[in-house]
């Protein structure tokens, strides 16, 4: 298992956990790694949902709630830096840097990736918590990372290229809709894209465009409906009608809860 928490945008900033010595395999270890005490907490447990059913006064049972939402995920990282006389690891200048690098993820958002037998999954959050930190003996720094994330776990990006228009067909590998995002290399004046009964309009007149659904933000001109729609586990098809030498791409990761 391999485990990275980093700064959006400043992934050299980041600090790298791995399960174990042997993993690394050689010398010197880098001035950013550490060692999982444990496994991590709260990441491969369920979401707490925050409905619940409410009585129904006048008969028997309860009203079901209409949609359904969950919590934010928390992850619990109880870590080691062990010190070895062969290594780098037993330089206190480095123990020094180390601690530079966890303190300065307090107030940033961060990206915790978590690489196992499942492949590379990714979610984005905060440290909720002051960075504990205790020194059992002269061979090791202990600390534990608390982190407020996004409830959804995401992939790699997958992504489908259109040139004009026509449908594009994505297959989804995960198990929770996800958002996707647009990108067009122009020129391009019109775009529509539409998937399940639900569409999404642009205008204007630009080199090129991205459209991220979280926001519906284009990156320029106008968003003239804004039906979104979510790419769905499974098989997706996505119509897409642009200007004839417009070349669409639209990619998404596959989530999970």
């Amino acid at each position: 298992m391999r485990i990275t928490v980093e700064p959006k945008g400043r992934p050299e900033h980041g600090i790298i956990l791995l399960d174990s010595h042997e993993q690394w395999g050689h010398d010197p270890f880098p001035d950013n790694m550490a060692f999982l005490s444990a496994m991590p907490e709260g990441w491969y447990d369920s979401l707490e949902q925050r409905n619940s059913p409410v009585v129904n006064p006048q008969g028997d049972g309860s009203y079901m709630p209409l949609r359904l939402f969950t919590s934010h995920r928390t992850v619990t990282l109880h870590c080691r830096r062990s010190q070895h006389r062969w290594s780098r690891q037993s330089s206190s200048l480095a123990d020094l840097r180390f601690l530079d690098l966890l303190n300065s993820l307090v107030t940033q958002r961060v990206r915790l990736a978590v690489e196992d037998g499942l492949g590379r999954r990714h979610s984005d959050g905060i440290l909720t918590q002051p960075i504990t930190q205790s020194w059992p003996g002269v061979e090791s720094t202990r600390f534990t990372l608390i982190l407020s994330l996004d409830p959804l776990k995401l992939g790699d990006p997958i992504a489908g290229t259109l040139t004009g228009s026509g449908t594009l067909h994505i297959e989804d590998n995960g198990m929770a809709p996800s958002l996707p995002s647009i990108h067009v290399d122009g020129p391009v004046t019109s775009l529509s894209v539409a998937s399940g009964g639900h569409s999404v309009q642009w205008s204007g007149n630009a080199a090129s465009l991205d459209i991220d659904f979280s926001d519906l933000t284009p990156s320029s001109g106008s968003i003239t409906d804004d039906d979104l729609f979510a790419i769905q586990p499974g098989a997706n098809s996505i119509a897409v009608s642009a200007d004839r030498t417009a070349k669409t791409t639209l990619s998404f990761c596959p989530a999970w809860r």
